[in-house]
């Protein structure tokens, strides 16, 4: 069954890219036995970029995909770039927000799932330093 997804998830990923191909100004790819990787720009200045490898477990079993990669666009002067980990722990995405200024430079934020072990310490009564 596991080679049954992996196939579908390589069909899934030909049939992105080539949808993608008459809109991009870059584009690259790379597939082989054991995983693949591809990066694109589209005219509208989107950026995708992303790797998938087999890993096989000490326990013998079957391999299980590890894909990781980013993407990035803008809407009304704000550029979100998504930076993302899939594996058998899920799908774990890390999120910037930027800013344009004067259409130029981004100055940005970022949105995270991790707590600052300071900011802990000080909910536990230990301060922040």
């Amino acid at each position: 069954m596991s080679r049954i997804r992996c196939f579908l998830v390589f069909i899934l990923l030909i049939l992105s890219i080539t949808a993608i191909e008459s809109a991009t100004k870059f584009y690259e790819k790379d597939i082989t036995s054991d995983g693949y990787y591809f990066r694109y720009k589209t005219d509208d200045g989107t950026e995708r970029r992303e790797q998938g490898k087999f890993k096989t477990s000490e326990t013998g079993e079957s391999p299980k995909l590890e894909v990781s990669g980013s993407y990035e666009y803008e809407v009304d002067g704000v550029i979100t770039v998504v930076t993302y980990v899939a594996d058998e722990r899920g799908y774990r995405p890390i999120i910037q927000l930027k800013k344009k200024v004067d259409n130029q430079l981004p100055i940005g934020f970022t949105l995270d799932n991790r707590i600052d072990p300071k900011l802990l310490g000080s909910l536990s009564g230990g301060g922040l330093g």
